[in-house]
């Protein structure tokens, strides 16, 4: 590696770190805003802090590309790259030079992603006693479908509601709690109602009430406490080993959103590198354009990456071909491709 392609990195890397602890600040203070009218300083403070690696996560790609788009295009104007290129650096170095430079970035994603996001998420959870989603935990298991409003710290749950239909009858069970033992779960203090259909639609139908202080329970699609722990999160809070656990949900009414988020989240791995290379789109011009202009130009690409990202998503767990996912990177390459050639040609 020669000495201006280690001088391309560190600009590149010098912006978008900068870049990158402004966005995060900034979203941080957001959140810690919105937390103030519904929580006190020090829990609004302690949950901005617990959320700063999420949202890193979601601020990393946008500093990516209007760093290293930022950066490039100032070395452009401080004729610093023709320089560079009168002195025989080929296309090919100044476009790597700029990968580079996110290279760094794409491990801390991985990093954030897979060893800090959940422990941070699950602190999070803690401090404001919540650790279920918005809805709580649906699941369906054949022709049973189960409720619970709440999934604890120790891994029981409460409020538990079971569904059963069939041609003849409707069984609601309620619960207060289901603790686990072992492979099982055992319901505590709720009651059973069974509705049973009339002989005609002009008949009445019938039902039966019980209740019960405790009683077993067999529900395989729950039987799985890693499954449960990540149906309880949203998909943005899990690393890529908890998505790979809740896709076994598939069948379970509740997998297709963790498929896509998976997806997502393995295709997003390059993303700092390649969206650090397309900085390259925006030097080389004729005519000059200001630093302003380059970085929402920028931002109007990273954001197209992943709204595509997104539709290629669903289309890919809609089709079941998870190769489609693998369409906006390989468009985004195509693009830097292009840039390069077309730019410095």
């Amino acid at each position: 590696m020669n000495i201006a392609t280690r001088y391309i990195i560190r600009r590149v890397t010098a912006t978008v770190s900068v870049l990158w602890l402004i966005l995060t600040m900034l979203i941080i203070m957001l959140e810690l805003l919105a937390n103030l009218s519904v929580a006190s300083l020090s829990l609004a403070l302690l949950q901005a802090a617990l959320n700063a690696p999420r949202l890193a996560l979601e601020t990393l790609p946008f500093a990516c590309a209007i760093g290293a788009a930022t950066a490039l295009r100032r070395m452009e104007e401080n004729r610093e790259l023709q320089v560079m290129r009168a002195a025989g650096m080929s296309l090919k170095y100044l476009t790597m030079a700029a990968a580079g430079g996110g290279l760094a970035f794409s491990l801390a994603l991985l990093t954030l992603s897979e060893i800090v996001l959940e422990p941070a998420e699950t602190v999070a959870r803690a401090a404001r006693g919540d650790f279920s989603a918005n809805d709580g935990i649906w699941l369906q298991n054949k022709d049973s479908y189960f409720h619970a409003k709440q999934l604890k710290a120790n891994g029981n749950m409460s409020d538990i509601t079971i569904y059963r239909p069939t041609e003849d009858q409707l069984m609601v069970l309620r619960a207060s709690a289901a603790i686990r033992q072992g492979n099982s779960w055992k319901l505590i203090n709720g009651n059973m109602t069974t509705l049973n259909r009339g002989d005609n639609s002009f008949t009445a139908p019938s039902m039966q009430h019980r209740t019960f202080v405790s009683r077993g329970w067999d529900f395989p699609a729950a039987a799985t406490a890693a499954a449960l722990k990540a149906v309880a999160r949203r998909p943005r809070e899990m690393s890529m080993r908890s998505l790979l656990i809740a896709v076994t949900l598939e069948k379970n009414s509740g997998g297709t959103q963790f498929i896509g988020a998976l997806w997502k989240r393995l295709w997003s791995l390059p993303a700092p590198l390649l969206l650090a290379a397309s900085g390259v789109w925006f030097v080389g011009h004729t005519r000059r354009r200001r630093i302003l202009a380059t970085a929402l130009a920028a931002t109007g690409m990273v954001g197209a990456y992943y709204f595509s990202a997104i539709l290629c998503a669903q289309l890919a767990t809609l089709l079941r071909l998870p190769l489609i996912n693998a369409l906006p990177t390989l468009l985004l390459i195509g693009i830097i491709f292009v840039g390069a050639r077309r730019r410095f040609a």
